[in-house]
């Protein structure tokens, strides 16, 4: 792990560097096992020249994959995952039936002006028929979102789906009632959905999913995917014939397969060829074009373009000269005024840009461009690129011979693809270029990126200035966050998000985008801000400075040590310092730089590296610092379990708690009682029933499972509340938070108005008595803290709320059975006050009306405050 650290200091620390690209990532076809891999690909990044880019992709869903498998390499079945769906929507229910004794979620940002600020990774679009201000959009994480006026508000669809990934939406031209999507992630093939040895992946593709309703309720195809169908679970472009809408065809890894009753049996493989992409003639339903592909990394597939004439019943590979393993991705569009023209864009075993393929004859014959630069990099003139991860391609709506091929950036040709510019750059529009498409109902282009959407009515090419293009995705809560920190007076909160650094939130004021990087861990004391990025790259600022000048604390000006993915810190105000558990623990005073670092742990070395294995956890009690608590990453391929440590003498010696946990999984986060700290408790990563929560009352001497009714799902994170009348404890999962008062064993869902999310971490503020949830794929969201035996919360949260009509255009009446109501507010999905009006007392008894003008059509949250309580209600405005 000498790796990675001069890099990302040189990366992160000049922005206006040059950036190359790597020749070729480590091939997991030459790994055992991903833990192998994992090695294999931290050294390799130590060996990139400086500015190096095109690997995060690889690194943030390792680690992803990383905290989800066990010791035989194992992930779950679908049917795991969809057992856990079924029942946590049945715990949903009865918990909406049953009396609260508990507030409802309501989403807390980020949200701010800048159009490259970035709300998280688009993959597709799908425009509405007959309705060009009405079109859905797709997320890597946060699912499916509609907008009926657009662009300028959305609505979040299908939060209850087992997962919230999606790689196509498809409407049925006929009905637009009818919307079909392909629950998976395809960006990843061949990468975290298929490791050598393993023959079972992540929870990523479960089928295509089908509404009739325009999207208010889904149900499973008959195309029911297996997850341990390994990488042939994606599906992921879906097709409905607009000649007879019965007849639905779905490209993915296992072939292409035809439904011809609406999706609800499927007949056999049309063409039996691991498959990405499919077109149609612009004017005749039954001609289709599909792309086969090579994973490389697994050596499967074999690249192709393939064409049907009988609206997809039978298919013959076209003679493009398309190497069948030295292509990977294929992309292909038709141009629209002269369908036969046919333009090809792939990318090679590296991921970088393979060739530009032109066919003029419906794809009877091909050539391939003589342009040799490099369309998938930053730059023409260097290597590799990310084509397997972000590929896309368009014919201009009136000129046949201008075709656009969007990489990390979009580029132009006028000539046929004989010759090419740039035609934005990374300070136009957000990079990572994912679909492009255009409507023809409103003459306009739209761009998805792994920052959102941005449209034009013609692109203008400028590296440097954005001439055309307007993001219009500001509606949308879809940040993927890693962490959050807050501040003791609620005033401030920080975020990571994968790739859109860091997001700040101070003084009720718009977020505002900081420090650099996929943001991680983030924290606040005295006047300054802590912020961080992958591996443990730890920086802060003065909140005081106007130029926000930052200063490095880790890694060590030694550079010897490493950080894990997420690098845990925290910052102590007894000792006024910054704890760091790299691969071993660091102190640091409150505002100085990393040359000042104290290292108090000698723990082994990690072979092959030269550094100890990386923390995963930490945690220290407020009132003594010197009693620290570690866990190290589990890693099977050198048959080391997970571990856990201790420290009661600021680091003089250190002592192995691992004793009866679960140490077969990864270790995701450790609280400790701040009054009492000999009790710890411990979450887990992992899909073993019945092993994600321990606690242990003397130090680590002994652990106790306390998991009891929690479903089988990896629980990531854990905090604690002491009161005087009650001490309960909080547990984010892959799905869901849930609740434990102490002395019980049942876990209670906190759940109400919560998508079913990741949830990476949780805070807790006790000045203002809320709880704070980081999610990876929507946002920051927060709800009150839980009050088990007060009677004003048990009269507050059980009284009556009638809100009529629903949805509305914004008058509506509130009548509610408490007395007490200080203050509402209204709350949109991205989590800013759109109205606020202090109430007298009783003024909700009789009914109120309100009418307010300014809430554009969406998802909003009506927050009634009473004291520290607040009740929320989720509604719908037309």
């Amino acid at each position: 792990m000498k790796r990675v650290f001069t890099v990302l200091l040189l990366l992160f620390t000049f922005s206006g560097i040059a950036q190359t690209f790597p020749e070729t990532l480590p091939s997991l076809s030459e790994s055992q096992n991903l833990f192998q891999h994992e090695e294999k690909f931290r050294n390799w990044l130590s060996e990139q020249p400086k500015g190096t880019k095109g690997w995060k992709w690889m690194a943030r869903y390792e680690h992803e994959l990383l905290r989800r498998i066990d010791t035989s390499g194992n992930m779950p079945t679908s049917d795991v995952l969809l057992k856990n769906n079924r029942e946590i929507e049945n715990i949903r229910a009865s918990y909406q039936n049953s009396r609260k004794k508990a507030s409802s979620w309501v989403p807390a940002g980020p949200y701010g002006r800048s159009d490259l600020f970035g709300i998280g990774r688009v993959n597709c679009i799908a425009f509405h028929p007959t309705d060009s201000s009405t079109f859905y959009i797709g997320f890597g994480q946060g699912g499916i979102w509609k907008t009926t006026n657009g662009g300028e508000s959305y609505t979040p669809l299908g939060d209850n789906l087992p997962i919230l990934r999606v790689s196509a939406i498809t409407i049925d031209p006929n009905n637009p009632e009818i919307i079909y999507i392909s629950l998976a992630d395809f960006a990843y093939i061949g990468y975290d959905l298929y490791t050598a040895d393993r023959k079972r992946n992540t929870y990523y593709g479960v089928g295509v999913w089908k509404s009739t309703n325009g999207g208010n309720s889904w149900q499973q195809t008959g195309l029911k995917n297996q997850l341990s169908e390994a990488i042939n679970s994606i599906t992921r472009t879906i097709w409905v014939n607009p000649s007879n809408s019965k007849e639905v065809i779905v490209v993915g890894t296992k072939g292409i397969f035809k439904s011809f009753d609406g999706g609800d049996t499927w007949s056999n493989k049309v063409l039996d060829k691991m498959s990405s992409s499919l077109v149609q003639h612009p004017n005749n339903s039954k001609i289709l074009f599909a792309t086969a592909v090579f994973v490389g990394s697994i050596k499967q597939g074999e690249a192709g373009i393939w064409k049907s004439e009988d609206a997809g019943n039978t298919w013959r590979l076209l003679p493009t000269g398309i190497g069948k393993t030295s292509v990977q991705r294929i992309e292909v569009a038709i141009s629209p005024t002269s369908p036969n023209l046919i333009y090809a864009v792939s990318c090679d075993v590296n991921n970088g840009f393979e060739g530009f393929y032109r066919s003029a004859d419906f794809g009877e014959t091909w050539q391939k461009s003589s342009f040799r630069g490099n369309l998938l990099s930053t730059s023409y003139t260097t290597a590799g690129g990310q084509g397997f991860y972000d590929l896309c391609i368009m014919v201009h709506p009136t000129k046949p011979q201008t075709v656009y091929v969007g990489g990390l950036i979009l580029n132009e040709t006028n000539d046929g693809g004989n010759s090419w510019r740039q035609a934005t750059g990374y300070s136009t529009v957000h990079p990572d270029q994912h679909a492009l498409n255009y409507n023809p109902l409103n003459n306009t282009i739209y761009l998805c990126n792994d920052g959102g959407v941005y449209t034009t009515k013609e692109i203008i090419a400028n590296t440097t200035v954005n001439l055309s293009w307007k993001f219009i995705a500001k509606g949308i809560n879809a940040t993927s966050c890693y962490r959050l920190g807050l501040s003791e007076d609620g005033s401030k909160i920080i975020t990571g998000a994968q790739d859109n650094n860091m997001f700040l939130f101070k003084n009720n004021k718009e977020w505002t985008n900081e420090f650099e990087g996929d943001g991680m861990e983030g924290a606040f004391t005295q006047n300054y801000v802590y912020g961080s990025s992958q591996y443990g790259y730890i920086s802060f600022f003065n909140l005081n400075d106007a130029n926000k000048l930052r200063t490095n604390i880790f890694p060590p000006a030694t550079n010897n040590d490493a950080g894990e993915w997420t690098t845990p810190f925290v910052i102590n105000n007894k000792s006024n310092q910054v704890i760091i558990a790299g691969g071993n623990v660091h102190k640091l005073e409150i505002g100085q730089e990393r040359n000042r670092i104290n290292t108090i742990s000698n723990f082994k070395i990690y072979s092959p590296t030269r550094f100890p294995q990386v923390s995963t956890a930490l945690a220290v009690p407020k009132n003594n610092p010197e009693i620290i608590y570690i866990a190290k990453k589990a890693t099977p391929i050198l048959k080391q379990s997970a571990e856990l440590w201790r420290t009661t003498n600021n680091g003089e010696f250190w002592e192995n708690i691992t004793n009866n946990i679960f140490k077969e999984s990864y270790v995701t986060y450790l609280a400790v009682d701040n009054n009492f700290p000999e009790r710890v408790w411990a979450t887990l990563s992992n899909f073993e029933d019945g092993k994600k929560v321990y606690y242990s009352n003397d130090g680590g001497k002994n652990w106790e499972n306390i998991t009891y009714n929690l479903p089988n799902l990896p629980a990531n994170t854990i905090v604690y509340q002491s009161e005087e009348d009650t001490d309960i404890l909080y547990v984010g999962m892959d799905v869901g938070v849930y609740y434990l008062v102490e002395g019980t064993k049942e876990w209670k869902p906190l759940m109400a108005n919560l998508p079913n999310v990741i949830i990476h971490e949780l805070e807790i503020n006790n000045n203002t008595k809320k709880l704070f949830a980081a999610t990876f794929g929507r946002g920051i969201w927060s709800t009150d803290l839980v009050y088990e035996k007060s009677p004003q919360a048990d009269d507050f949260y059980g009284m009556d709320v009638s809100i009529y009509p629903v949805p509305n255009d914004g008058k509506f009446t509130i009548k509610a059975n408490y007395n007490n109501i200080e203050s509402i507010q209204i709350i949109d999905i991205m989590g800013r006050v759109r109205y606020q009006e202090q109430l007298q007392p009783k003024a909700l008894k009789f009914s109120k009306y309100f009418n307010i003008n300014n809430l554009n059509s969406g998802i909003y949250f009506v927050k009634l405050n009473s004291g520290s309580l607040s009740k929320t209600i989720r509604i719908a405005i037309n």
